[in-house]
């Protein structure tokens, strides 16, 4: 536990975010390290977005990737060097009421370099992109003492960015006199983005990616022998330094878990979707609508309990006890191995049972529907839910969540904040696993 009793809540933010696999690193990582703590993946359209479901759902800290790092650093009250200098953040962490943002994103371009052994002072370096990694890659290599030259599509917006961190810039068209002359070739273009010539590239030149998907990099490499750095390790070196920041103590030298020897992020191959999330957040509405969207079967959890009991929840509650109420749950969610493209809707208290979290995790695409607490009392109806009393509704509703919190995000595979309409929650879902798919 941390230093208020409760598992320290992390995320990774961005938008597409379901196909990061920060936290398959940040849970090894947990337990190594022995930190108590849950780290899943936040969706949203934007930074200030993902910053109210950060306050809302009480996280210490979290990491931002592509496309809000830029406007993340704008929302924090501080922020470090780097990020200041960068002008973007990949790391916040909450301290008493305040958020201060970091850019640990230029360790993951010096600890890649140093962990191969390659030095950089005095070589001569190009980088192309100048978005938040690639100024995080100018400003480590600049740091390093190394000559570099940005190059971009934007050659105004490069120039810009060199003149800020102490490098050159250059235009696109002599992209391939300068790599004929560079030591050091570090892309920090979007995945699939292919702009270099393998025919452009010297001898013995050190290739590096800031992804670990589609990476025409890679390819070259593969076929030319060159010393290739991808982004897993990229991705592997930024975090430990943000672990840290989390309240881990990792030693820069101790060895990098592998994690991108395990199981691809969870998408819809897991067979179905399943919705949880505290009572009145949606997931029956959404749960319809998401069926209907996908093409697959729905199954609302405390309605099929409802016809298998001939009665409804609350009597199952008030004559048979919670308890027979979880026996009856429990078998059902047993049920989902055995299930294909079905989208199931759980009650709010499903995932408490330990074995309901390893059923959900291994037979679905788990996800998290989470609503402000005053929104989801807004939508229950008084006298509706056996587990909230009339004149006692706000208290017991806060105090349930409390305890479930850790618990639902130790067992989602993806947040989804549901505050808007039904639709909106229902585009957000697809969109995630249709880029997820294709990324």
């Amino acid at each position: 536990m941390n230093e208020t009793g409760r598992t320290k809540l992390l995320a990774v933010t961005g938008n597409p975010i379901l196909h990061s696999r920060s936290p398959l690193l940040f849970h090894a990582l947990f337990e190594r390290f022995a930190l108590d703590a849950a780290y899943f993946r936040l969706a949203a359209g934007s930074a200030p977005e993902a910053l109210r479901s950060f306050r809302e759902l009480g996280l210490a800290g979290m990491n931002v990737t592509f496309p809000f790092k830029t406007e993340m650093a704008a929302l924090m009250d501080s922020l470090d060097e780097a990020a200041m200098r960068i002008g973007g953040v990949n790391t916040v962490v909450k301290n008493g009421s305040k958020l201060k943002g970091y850019n640990t994103d230029h360790i993951g371009v010096s600890g890649s370099l140093r962990r191969r052994g390659i030095g950089v002072d005095g070589r001569k370096c190009v980088v192309l992109g100048a978005g938040g990694a690639g100024r995080a890659a100018v400003f480590s290599l600049v740091r390093e003492n190394a000559t570099v030259t940005l190059v971009n599509r934007s050659h105004q917006k490069a120039a810009e960015v060199a003149s800020s961190l102490g490098c050159r810039a250059a235009p696109w068209s002599v992209l391939p006199a300068l790599l004929w002359d560079a030591d050091i070739l570090v892309s920090a273009l979007p995945p699939g983005i292919d702009v270099v010539k393998r025919e452009w590239l010297p001898e013995g030149i050190v290739l590096m990616d800031a992804n670990y998907v589609q990476s025409p990099l890679a390819e070259i490499a593969r076929g030319s022998g060159h010393p290739y750095i991808g982004g897993e390790e990229w991705l592997l070196h930024q975090a430990i330094p943000a672990f840290n920041l989390f309240g881990g103590a990792c030693p820069e030298s101790e060895p990098l878990p592998d994690i991108f020897r395990s199981q691809r992020p969870p998408v819809i191959q897991k067979g179905n979707v399943s919705l949880i999330g505290f009572m009145g957040s949606g997931k029956s509405t959404i749960g319809r609508k998401l069926a209907d969207a996908l093409g697959f079967s729905y199954c609302d959890t405390d309605d099929l309990i409802e016809r298998q009991a001939g009665r409804s929840v609350g009597e199952i509650f008030r004559i048979e006890g919670e308890e027979s109420f979880r026996v009856r749950e429990k078998a059902i969610l047993a049920d989902l191995r055995n299930r294909r493209n079905t989208v199931f809707t759980c009650g709010g208290g499903a995932v408490v049972d330990i074995q309901n979290q390893k059923n959900l995790r291994e037979n679905s695409l788990v996800i998290w529907l989470h609503s402000a607490i005053e929104t989801c009392l807004k939508r229950i109806e008084t006298g509706s839910r056996p587990l909230l009393h009339e004149g006692k509704r706000d208290t017991e509703a806060w105090e349930l969540f409390e305890k479930r919190r850790g618990i639902y995000a130790r067992t989602a595979d993806l947040v989804i904040r549901n505050e808007k309409s039904v639709d909106e929650a229902v585009r957000k879902i697809n969109e995630e696993i249709d880029r997820t798919i294709h990324h």
